[in-house]
């Protein structure tokens, strides 16, 4: 079975970097869509 990067999870901040919770790419992806989030490199 292959893994399914989509499930990964990455870490959400706030606008002041701090972190406020984990998620999964999907769901970072689909608020980046919506315009709900912002990337930050």
């Amino acid at each position: 079975m292959t893994p399914n990067i989509l499930q990964e999870k990455v870490l959400v901040l706030n606008k002041y970097y701090q972190a406020v919770h984990i998620t999964t790419i999907q769901r970072a992806i689909c608020h980046l869509v919506k315009g709900a989030a912002l990337v930050i490199t």
